[in-house]
């Protein structure tokens, strides 16, 4: 066998290896020191949260939040016509606080956090009535900022079940 056959059957045995670790790597262990740690009835104590971390179907623990936190809200409080703002939520429920929403962006612009009070910046211009809804990437910010100041890791979907089944409704009188 001459020296270039064995090269291209070296680069052939390469790729099929390399497929073989693409297909079946799935399926391995995962070894992130992120998802691995103390849990307390599912939620996982650490430092930092994963907004990327994949759960079921593709989807990521933030989309997977997002839609439950919104399923949540339409159930108890209602449909909101242009979608949820940041006073929605901290009006409905006592469990969020007013810097988790440090940095959430909505339609139109980003709420930030000053002196303790929550602020938003409008970007665009001229608004339109859904310009303070938070957008997609919002929730997402959302959901590392909530998992954060509570140090957990939801990182399956019985996790976000978990933490959101744990948001206590504020009752009329407060």
């Amino acid at each position: 066998m001459t020296a270039r056959a064995k090269f291209i059957l070296f680069i052939l045995l390469l790729i099929i290896v390399l497929i073989g670790l693409f297909i079946f790597g799935k399926d391995l262990p995962n070894d992130d020191p992120n998802t691995t740690g103390d849990t307390i009835d599912g939620l996982m104590l650490g430092d930092e949260a994963s907004v990327e971390e994949t759960v079921d179907m593709g989807t990521t623990t933030a989309t997977y939040f997002t839609e439950k936190l919104r399923e949540k809200f339409t159930e108890e409080i209602g449909q909101p016509i242009e979608g949820i703002e940041p006073g929605m939520l901290l009006a409905a429920y006592s469990s969020f606080e007013p810097n988790d929403f440090e940095g959430v962006e909505a339609i139109q612009g980003i709420y930030n956090v000053v002196e303790g009070e929550l602020l938003f910046e409008q970007i665009e211009t001229p608004e339109h009535s859904a310009a303070r809804a938070i957008s997609e990437e919002g929730m997402s910010t959302l959901f590392l900022n909530l998992t954060s100041r509570l140090d957990i890791q939801a990182t399956t979907t019985e996790a976000v079940d978990m933490l959101l089944e744990s948001f206590e409704r504020r009752s009329d009188e407060e």
